[in-house]
């Protein structure tokens, strides 16, 4: 969903074979994530907003201004994490992506102190 016909997964041929404990045939299937997909619609993006607010926080000197900037910075974050959840999978632990995420937010609010 939302993917518009790109491939995230590279499918590996199923294995079948039989099971003589259970008395029955059991397949396997393997499949692999692309992190290039990824890397390109989530990390790089993130970066690059996180680059932005550390260039606010050289070049602004006025406290406003660098207050001004991490909120509209921060919210474009947000809005962007809820168009990541949308095409993430939904999982119950936490992934390096999401500590990159995290330490992305932390970063930005110091931009503001």
């Amino acid at each position: 969903a939302g993917h518009a016909g790109r491939a995230e997964y590279k499918c590996f041929p199923p294995i079948a074979r039989l099971d003589a404990n259970r008395g029955g045939i059991r397949f396997t299937a393997r499949v692999q994530r692309y992190q290039t997909y990824y890397i390109v619609t989530a990390i790089f993006p993130m970066f690059i907003l996180t680059l932005i607010g550390a260039a606010g926080f050289l070049y602004t000197q006025l406290l406003e201004g660098r207050i001004v900037l991490v909120v509209r910075l921060m919210l474009t974050i947000v809005a962007f994490r809820l168009w990541l959840s949308g095409i993430l999978p939904v999982i119950s632990y936490i992934t390096v992506m999401d500590i990159y995420l995290l330490t992305s937010y932390v970063m930005l609010t110091f931009v503001a102190l």
